[in-house]
């Protein structure tokens, strides 16, 4: 190494520890040391001649022991992650909309989150408990649908509807949808039914085709049933107890149901549920927190 390069990592012969005297040449070197060297030692150099020479008395420090040393304890306010919640948010229908039969008429929706609990709530004249028959089908509740940016998910609630959910109530996922208008002896399209808005969503908008016949996206074909997802039928009496003031006018008939959602369910959303022959329908466009993660440090 070169003097200058001593001199950048702050050799200094001048300090006042010497005589003062330096010669000619300052030179040096850097080596990578082995694990024993370490402690007191003496080091030397001469000339081959012995005519002059020099000897080092010194120490070096020892190694740090690292197995030795207390595993870092987390900060428990970084790696205490709560929660993520969103109190209601309510969606609210046009009022005489639906078409037909005043039965059909949903007048709003509202949906919560409680950690990994999804809450969703619904107030309208009928209730799916109940079948609403016209020429022999029942034209009650569609399924839940749920769409995330194009991942989709659709909870089954209504027991009695024309779902192709096989596996029981609940939430499913990796699925596909159908229109049942026809069976349902529904509007052929939204611009033959053409009442109110939907919800969040204006009558003309850019999810739902305005004059494609018979194409509404309204219930499960096929799809799988999400395991765990702790699905629960909930009164208006349960909702209420857990917050829910539904704003605007009210029907008689405000249930509900909850689920654990899966861990991609976050961001914003469409929502919807409509009577079988979209009679009448409602759509939410909302966001749902994410779930925060604790980083890895953290037990």
């Amino acid at each position: 190494m070169t003097e200058a390069e001593l001199a950048n990592m702050g050799l200094d012969f001048d300090n006042g520890l010497t005589s003062g005297k330096t010669g000619t040449y300052t030179i040096g070197f850097s080596f990578t040391k082995t694990a024993d060297m370490e402690g007191d030692f003496v080091s030397y150099v001469f000339t081959e001649c012995i005519n002059d020479g020099i000897a080092l008395v010194n120490t070096l420090p020892a190694a740090m022991d690292t197995q030795s040393c207390p595993e870092p304890t987390p900060d428990p306010e970084i790696c205490e992650v709560e929660e993520p919640t969103m109190d209601w948010s309510y969606t609210v229908d046009a009022v005489g909309d639906a078409a037909g039969r005043s039965e059909l008429e949903i007048y709003s929706t509202a949906i919560k989150q409680d950690g990994d609990t999804i809450i969703v709530a619904i107030n309208s004249n009928m209730t799916p408990e109940d079948p609403l028959i016209f020429g022999g089908e029942n034209v009650n509740f569609t399924d839940f649908v749920f769409d995330f940016s194009g991942t989709k998910y659709a909870v089954h609630f209504a027991p009695d509807n024309d779902s192709g959910a096989d596996s029981g109530v609940g939430l499913y996922e990796n699925i596909t949808l159908k229109d049942v208008t026809k069976k349902n002896y529904g509007f052929k399209s939204f611009k033959a039914y053409n009442r109110g808005d939907l919800g969040d969503l204006p009558i003309h908008n850019n999810y739902f085709s305005w004059k494609a016949k018979r194409s509404v996206p309204q219930e499960i074909d096929s799809g799988t049933k999400i395991a765990n997802d702790n699905f629960t039928r909930l009164t208006g009496a349960e909702l209420a107890a857990m917050g829910l003031n539904l704003p605007g006018q009210k029907g008689p008939n405000t249930f509900g149901f909850s689920f654990t959602k899966t861990a991609d369910m976050q961001g914003d959303f469409i929502a919807y549920v409509f009577a079988e022959c979209i009679n009448d329908g409602i759509a939410m466009v909302k966001t749902l927190p994410a779930t925060p993660v604790a980083p890895e440090s953290c037990p």
